[in-house]
Order: C-alpha cells, then structure tokens, then sequence
C-alpha cells in the first residue's frame, strides 16, 4: 500500500507534541521539516538503537545546536515523532469511519477494519519502530495511547449504535466495545511484529478475519 499521511514521509509536523518547541518564522518551520526527514531517514535506516541527535543533524545537514533549540535530547524527539505518528493514524481512523455511509452491522465493522488496517499499514515500517519503543521519561505515553483508543472507539460505536437498537445501553456498550477490540488488538500486534500466527497474514487478510470475528460475536447477541 502507499504511504499517505499517517506517516512522517512528507515531513509536515503539526507540532502538536509538548516535547517540541514551534517555530513562528517560515525559515524555522523549513529547519524543522528538515529535522522530521531527517529523523525519519535514520529510524528507517538504522532503528532506535542507531538514532543519535547528530546523526540526525548531520542528515539534516545543519549544526546539532539547531535541534537541541527545539528538542531537549533523543527522547523528546523520538517522543514528539511518535505522537505525531499516532495522531495521524487516529486521525486517518476517524476520518474513514466518519465519512461513510452505513446501511447494517456488518458495514460498519468492516469498515471499521479496513480503515484500522489502512491507516497503520500504509507505513509499517514506521510504526513498527514507534509502537515497539517507549522511554522511562514519558509516564503520560500509556494514558496518551488509551485516550487516542478511546476517541476512536468513540466514532465506532456512533456508528454502529443505530443498528443496536433493540438493546439495553450496558449490552450496546459491551458489544460496541469488544467487537472494536478484536480487531484494534490485531491490528496493533500485526504492526507490533511479535505474534507469529499474525505476521503470517496479509494485512486484507487480517481486516477479513478479524472483521468476521467481530462481527460473529455481534451477531451472536442479535
């Protein structure tokens, strides 16, 4: 699949990171393009472990002085970079779902997985990186990760609630909310990498497997 925005490819920073501190002048926000691409070439190039500031800054082909202007060290740029990322997948998410137009269950869960799907593949490799690294400084990384799951699941089960009807609000809860997590866990343990069974299948594989799963279990309280 191409890459689209859900990745740092174009080296547009939106900047909405507090480890990051935003340029006013078109000339900084230029240098600090720069350093987006440059970082991601060296995490594509060599990983976590081979990302140092001046390797960035030698890529970017400007002073080690300039980054640390807008970055405190490694960390926070890693940091910024991934919230950046993971904002772009919730973003690309929500705006699939949002945009459709549903006539049953099984559209909207399909959906639902193709959307999930598209927007973490579309840059795996990427995502790979950043959803497999974490640093001790940052304690909000796991309330971030559960706050951006929920405004997803939000869409999800706006979605798919009219077609629910029939149920009490506990049981459209239970069933919006398992059904959205049997496909948002397979999608995060594919890109993750560390489940064998789930590197083995293709990513429309896993939208339709997973996406029958969901919806089996729905159905099964229909």
């Amino acid at each position: 699949m191409k890459k689209s925005g859900t990745s740092l490819n174009s080296g547009v920073f939106a900047g909405r990171s507090g480890h990051v501190l935003l340029p006013q002048q078109k000339r900084s926000r230029e240098a600090l393009s720069n350093i987006v691409i440059a970082a991601e070439k060296l995490l594509r190039k060599k990983g976590i472990d081979g990302f140092t500031i001046t390797e960035v800054a030698n890529l970017a082909k400007m002073p080690v002085g300039n980054i640390y202007r807008r970055f405190e060290g490694r960390d926070e740029l890693l940091q910024a970079l991934k919230e950046e990322v993971m904002l772009r997948i919730e973003n690309s998410i929500i705006d699939r779902i949002s945009k459709q137009k549903y006539s049953n269950i099984e559209t909207v869960v399909n959906a639902f997985a193709d959307a999930a799907v598209e927007s973490i593949s579309q840059d795996a490799e990427i995502n790979h990186i950043f959803l497999n690294w974490k640093s001790d400084k940052f304690t909000s990384d796991i309330e971030n990760g559960a706050a951006a799951h929920m405004r997803v699941y939000v869409q999800y089960r706006e979605a798919i609630t009219p077609f629910l009807m029939n149920l009490n609000k506990k049981k459209v809860e239970q069933i919006s909310r398992v059904s959205f997590t049997i496909v948002a866990i397979a999608v995060t343990d594919k890109v993750k990498g560390g489940d064998p069974i789930l590197n083995e299948l293709s990513w429309t594989a896993l939208a339709a497997e997973f996406g029958k799963a969901a919806l089996q279990y729905i159905q099964a309280y229909l």
